[in-house]
């Protein structure tokens, strides 16, 4: 039996009601299996995974639930749940075109997102990072994680003995980081992965789906960060969108791009450090965009 049919028999076992049809929806993100469900005259989505990810499902639970507390058009969490070793969690089905697939407006969308940024970005959080241990609170510490990564950054680290980096990089890197702990920066929600993949357009609205990847963080910079690595570059046009619709002048952006580069490389190293310790086969992924970054910046 393949996983889409476990998935099926998990699925009826969860709602315990006549299903009409379950449709998968394919090449939705790297996380969860996500499928169409109708039943009767109802149409659902329901999204599964590993027991352990329940803890996610939690934290998109909060997300959504403060999301729509200021008005963001979001998605509206059923229930969640674990069956079988199977967590899931069932959301209202929206109507509409994946934003991927939307070749006009582009400008008004990223605008639109802009503006849910800036909103997300004011919903207040304790700790730090991408798990949460209760409601609107996170695991880790700021402080912790750029400390750790600068003391990392020593004469037996692995990536210098790979050739990631050399001596004087892993130093400029030092002096980066240490210049991260001397500033003031804002602390909140973010998304985490701010796309057009992830937003479902019908007429003029606007609906913002997935908060799997949400934490809590520095804003706006982690968010801009995030939106460089899977959307948007710099110079598109539609990043000049996006700024505009959170309300940020050129000029605030240009002030904010030292800061930017700082926090880029910190998350870029930190990355391959997590693959080295969890994932071995994304350490080269990882490498090739540290080399890449230190390349650019130092």
């Amino acid at each position: 039996m393949n996983q889409i049919q476990i998935d099926y028999n998990t699925i009826k076992l969860i709602l315990n009601k006549k299903v009409i049809s379950i449709k998968p929806i394919l090449n939705k993100g790297d996380v969860n299996r996500v499928y169409i469900v109708k039943t009767g005259r109802k149409i659902i989505v329901i999204r599964l995974n590993e027991a352990c990810e329940i803890q996610r499902f939690k934290k998109e639970r909060w997300c959504i639930g403060k999301a729509s507390e200021i008005g963001i058009p979001t998605t509206r969490v059923i229930g969640i749940g674990t069956i079988n070793n199977t967590a899931f969690m069932i959301l209202n089905f929206i109507s509409g075109l994946n934003g991927k697939k939307i070749s006009e407006n582009k400008p008004q969308i990223w605008y639109k997102i802009g503006a849910y940024a800036k909103k997300i970005h004011s919903i207040k959080t304790g700790g730090f990072g991408e798990k949460i241990t209760s409601p609107g609170h996170f695991n880790d510490s700021w402080e912790k994680f750029v400390k750790y990564n600068i003391e990392s950054l020593n004469k037996e680290d692995k990536i210098l003995s790979m050739g990631v980096i050399n001596n004087s990089e892993s130093e400029k890197l030092r002096r980066h980081f240490k210049s991260l702990l001397e500033k003031q920066f804002n602390f909140g929600l973010t998304h985490g992965d701010l796309s057009l993949a992830n937003v479902i357009v019908q007429g003029d609205n606007v609906t913002l789906i997935d908060w799997g990847s949400a934490e809590s963080t520095v804003v706006p910079h982690f968010e801009i960060i995030s939106i460089f690595e899977n959307s948007l570059q710099e110079d598109d046009p539609l990043f000049k969108n996006f700024i505009s619709g959170y309300g940020m002048s050129p000029k605030d952006y240009e002030n904010m791009k030292p800061d930017i580069t700082s926090l880029t490389l910190l998350k870029a190293v930190d990355k391959l450090r997590w693959a080295m310790d969890q994932k071995p086969e994304m350490i080269e992924k990882f490498s090739a965009r540290v080399r890449k970054l230190v390349s650019k910046f130092i």
